[in-house]
């Protein structure tokens, strides 16, 4: 269970890391953003104009929370799906 939580864990936490990548919210370069699902930073014309530290931290805790607990649920739901029981239903060992 602990290598499948891994596993989550670290997919998980690679979609939050591209989620909260600095990107464009206009046809060129010049009106930018960092944070998911709360922005803390925005640039224009690639100079940085905000940057809140409080929603900064306020994202991460959100995203720590959720990761965990996507992690936790994906490989409970796994290991549920191959524990002994399971394969005695299945008809035998595989």
């Amino acid at each position: 269970m602990r290598r499948v939580f891994l596993g989550w864990l670290i997919g998980l936490t690679l979609v939050f890391i591209f989620a909260n990548w600095p990107h464009s919210i206009s046809l060129g370069n010049y009106l930018e953003t960092a944070g998911f699902p709360v922005v803390f930073a925005f640039w224009v014309g690639g100079r940085l104009q905000t940057f809140d530290v409080g929603a900064l931290a306020v994202d991460c805790a959100l995203g720590l929370l959720v990761i965990l607990g996507l992690a936790t649920l994906c490989a409970w739901s796994r290991n549920k799906d191959t524990g002994p029981a399971a394969k005695r239903d299945r008809g035998g060992d595989e």
